[in-house]
């Protein structure tokens, strides 16, 4: 993979658990420290770094939208 592409890269991985209609889900924040691990933190998969990756859990509107 090209470094360069990648270096350009950033992520922005969203977990939601509440829903306004719906029981809450037991997965997603667990799903984001998985998907943060396979691509920042274990060294044999990481493609990125800290700064390219943000995880939000059960953001707001209002946090979506910064």
């Amino acid at each position: 993979m090209d470094r360069g592409i990648l270096s350009r890269v950033n992520i922005l991985a969203v977990g939601v658990e509440r829903y306004q209609h719906m029981r809450p889900l037991a997965g997603p924040a667990a799903d984001l420290h998985s998907i943060e691990q396979l691509l920042v933190s274990t060294s044999q998969t990481a493609l990125f770094s800290e700064g390219q990756f943000v995880a939000l859990k059960n953001p707001t509107s209002d946090q979506l939208r910064e």
